[in-house]
């Protein structure tokens, strides 16, 4: 994931309210979970282009190139149903200046069910990264934010109290992982 994401991830979900300290000290999280399910009916497979077109139960036509990745593509009919889920979790921990910094990492993976008779997929991210508040200004409502690469980038709090409850020097942790599964079946029989 990169830097830009996780500075619209900060915005959307409101940074200013992972920036409030839990009374007995302990590190105050926040956490989000999105999750968006699409099924969609099969109305076209090209094989050779591997262009697929679908079409949604609201009646809005999808096409798109369907990757190498994806095996089995031939057995893909006409009327099939293909089922799309995707689910996104992210997590924003403050920890004080002298608390420990997990490092930054991320992890991916990929795997094609081979089993069965129809294709399917799973890719799997997840990553941990860490910023340092360089800055605050209770008059503003903004507080900055230093990234591992020395880049520096200004936010502002949804509320300006969360800020009396950080100090520069602090660390926002956030951790994403994100779940993709895409499966064709037959359709159910009506």
């Amino acid at each position: 994931m990169n830097q830009a994401l996780f500075a619209i991830l900060i915005f959307a979900f409101g940074a200013a309210v992972v920036l409030a300290a839990d009374p007995a000290g302990e590190p105050q999280s926040l956490s989000t979970e999105t999750v968006l399910k699409v099924t969609a009916r099969v109305e076209s497979v090209d094989l050779d282009t591997r262009l697929v077109s679908l079409r949604t139960p609201e009646g809005m036509l999808l096409t798109f190139t369907a990757a190498q990745s994806i095996r089995k593509l031939e057995r893909v009919d006409i009327g099939d149903t293909v089922d799309y889920e995707f689910v996104s979790h992210v997590t924003l921990l403050l920890i004080e200046e002298n608390g420990a910094v997990p490092d930054d990492e991320e992890h991916y993976s990929e795997s094609t069910e081979s089993a069965g008779e129809k294709p399917s997929i799973t890719k799997e991210a997840s990553s941990v990264r860490s910023a340092k508040i360089v800055a605050i200004d209770r008059d503003a409502s903004t507080f900055k934010l230093e990234w591992p690469d020395g880049s520096i980038d200004e936010h502002t709090a949804k509320e300006k109290k969360n800020l009396d409850k950080a100090s520069v020097g602090d660390y926002i942790v956030i951790t994403q992982t994100e779940k993709m599964v895409i499966s064709v079946k037959k359709p159910a029989p009506e």
